[in-house]
This record gives structure tokens, C-alpha cells and sequence, in this order.
């Protein structure tokens, strides 16, 4: 029976890739061999596979304008905590920073500091305070019947990024207003060439699982992957109940994603799941076969050894980590981003950097 299905699969795709820890892995290349549960067995027969190359994005990265520059500008300076000057007329604005000094019975029960419209005091009081001027000595009743008299010491305002300032900044290589601007225009050009690819990429390789036709696949192939995703939503319940020490059940922690699927339970909500992954490696399997791709073995190798570094607590070696998560998945994860750059690499809408 042949099949055609669109299933919005690509954010299941696993793609984290390898970042330099193969060094740890060369001991035990000759022990653990790739292929046992995958690559044995013909997935590529499985399927029809449609246009995948030469394939029209019809978009490109959007510009970044000077408004996109200027707003993170601003938000750069307010993460390093603002710029602020006296207000030489010393009327509270939004946006201003004050010194008050309050309390019930005297003003010098309390000082504190207030950055008028961040609304992290109490909003009567800080609304209260915008029109009055410092040196001002004041009374106000909150809604609960509570008065308090307020002292506003200083006022500062908001003042205007200088050469100087960025000087200071210890950036290098910038050392004036234009030159952060120019930092800032490359790290956001650079951030959103990569939010484009990596766009790009996943529509595109929807689109071609979108033309592919599908033979129904035996069980026997659809477990191994079955498996892994078993063993996924084992460990974020067990993750859950060691976190929060309450005892629940995946198809309670996972009702919201069932509700959404329409799923009936977490087994139904697993194998959809599993089918659609073996279905993608079928697809990637047979343009692999086309395109003469194979996995690297030094990078599936990276890839677990990746993921093993930040397990090292539950899993003391490599050999140990690999004896519960296949190194059968590194592979998938592998030919299917070999697969998937291939995909994007050879169709339209490339940005300039691409």
C-alpha cells in the first residue's frame, strides 16, 4: 500500500551536531559497529522520492535597518545598566532614574532606588512620583488606606551614548559610537543569515518529504525507532519526578501535546512518531543512495560523544552511554543532516553567505 503524508515533522528531526570531542572517542571506534539496526535493512525501498534538488525557496534574509541597529544598541547599554545624567530641571519622566527616601511615619525609614516605568516597585507609588521635581516632599494614600510621605533626592535621565563611553567598553577594536554600530550590523546580518538557513533549510526539507510516496514499513523497522523515542519520554518523566519528587504518569505529562496531536494516549502519540521517523530516513536512505552521501563515521562517532559529555554523571564512559542510546541514532542524525544540507545547498534562495 503506497501512502502520502505532510506531517509537520521537522522541529521532531534530531539535528544536534558534533563539536570537536572525536579525540575521546578513537578507542572505541573498532567496538561499536554502525549499521546493526539501520543500515542492515533497505528503508530506501520504501519510498518514492520526488524533486529535492534545485528547489525554489522564494525568500532571502531581510535587511537590517538602522531602527533594528539602534534598538539593540539600546538594548546593549540598558543590559550594561543605562547611561544617565542629572536632570537639570529635575522633573521625574519615565525612563528617569531616582534616589527616594519614604515611609510611613519619617522619610528616613526608607531609601531606594527607582527606575521610573520598569515597574519593579510599587506602581502606585512610582506613578505618583512622575511630574514631581527633586527636592520635593510629598504625601500619598495608596488604594489600601496606607500614606506615606516621599523625599525625591536625585533625578537622573536618560543621556546619549558617546565615543568616550564606548571607549571604555573594552571591546576591541571599538572604540567609538559608528565603530559598535558596525559590530552590532555584523553580529545581526550574521544571526539572521543563520535564522534564514536554518529556515531554509527545514522548509525545504519539508517540502521534499512533502513529494515523497510512501510504502507501509514492517514493524521490525519502525521499532528501532520506537525505541528511541520510548526511551526519550521515559527519561522526561523520570527527569520530572526527580526535579519536582512527584510520581506522574506520561500520558498526564504529556496531555497537552496529546490533546493538540489528537492522541489517545502517549503509546498511540509514540508510534505516529516513530513511523514519521523511520519514513524520514527512508527518504534521506534513498538520496544518500543517489547521491553517493555517506555517515562519517568520525562524525557520528562526535555526535554521541557530544551528548555523552553532559551525561558523564549517569554514564561514566562512552562504552556505557552507547550500551543505552544507540550509536545506530548518531548515524541517522548524521546522513540526515548530510541530507539535508545537500537539500538546501543545491536549491534557490541562498542568502549571499550561504
Amino acid at each position: 500500500m503506497m501512502s502520502k503524508k505532510s506531517p509537520n515533522f521537522v522541529g521532531n528531526v534530531i539535528t544536534a551536531i558534533a563539536t570537536g570531542l572525536f579525540v575521546t572517542t578513537v578507542g572505541v571506534i573498532e567496538v561499536f559497529n554502525i549499521g546493526e539496526n539501520y543500515s542492515s535493512k533497505n528503508y530506501e525501498d520504501y519510498v518514492i522520492v520526488g524533486q529535492y534538488k534545485n528547489l525554489d525557496y522564494g525568500a532571502s534574509p531581510k535587511e537590517i535597518t538602522r531602527e533594528d541597529i539602534q534598538n539593540n544598541l539600546k538594548g546593549y547599554v540598558d543590559g550594561m545598566g543605562g547611561i544617565y545624567k542629572d536632570d537639570e530641571e529635575g522633573i521625574v519622566d519615565e525612563g528617569d532614574i531616582i534616589e527616594v527616601h519614604y515611609g510611613k511615619e519619617s522619610i528616613e525609614e526608607n531609601t531606594v532606588t527607582i527606575s521610573v516605568g520598569k515597574h519593579t516597585f510599587n506602581e502606585e507609588i512610582e506613578t505618583a512620583l512622575i511630574g514631581h521635581k527633586a527636592g520635593e516632599k510629598f504625601n500619598i494614600t495608596l488604594e489600601n488606606g496606607d500614606t506615606y510621605t516621599l523625599y525625591i533626592d536625585h533625578v537622573h535621565e536618560p543621556d546619549t551614548i558617546t565615543d568616550s563611553y564606548v571607549a571604555n567598553l573594552g571591546i576591541e577594536g571599538v572604540t567609538t559610537v559608528e565603530d559598535l554600530k558596525s559590530k552590532i550590523k555584523t553580529y545581526l546580518e550574521e544571526k539572521n543569515n543563520e535564522e534564514f538557513l536554518t529556515e531554509k533549510g527545514n522548509a525545504l526539507f519539508q517540502q521534499v518529504y512533502d513529494n515523497c510516496t510512501f510504502k507501509e514499513m514492517p514493524d521490525e523497522m519502525i521499532a528501532p525507532f520506537r525505541e528511541v523515542i520510548q526511551k526519550r519520554v521515559y527519561n522526561t518523566v523520570n527527569s520530572y519526578k526527580q526535579t519536582y519528587g512527584v510520581e506522574i504518569s506520561a500520558d498526564v505529562l504529556y496531555e497537552q501535546t496529546l490533546l493538540a496531536g489528537g492522541y489517545k494516549s502517549v503509546d498511540e502519540y509514540i508510534n505516529a512518531l516513530a513511523i514519521q521517523d523511520a519514513r524520514v530516513y527512508a527518504m534521506c536512505r534513498k538520496i544518500a543512495k543517489i547521491e553517493g552521501i555517506t555517515a562519517n563515521h568520525t562524525e557520528v562517532y562526535s555526535s554521541a560523544a557530544s551528548d555523552w559529555a553532559n551525561m558523564t554523571a549517569t554514564y561514566p564512559t562512552l562504552e556505557s552511554f552507547l550500551e543505552y542510546n544507540d550509536i545506530e541514532t548518531y548515524e541517522r542524525i548524521v546522513l540526515t543532516k548530510e541530507v539535508k544540507d545537500l537539500i538546501a545547498n543545491s536549491s534557490q534562495g541562498v542568502s549571499n553567505n550561504a
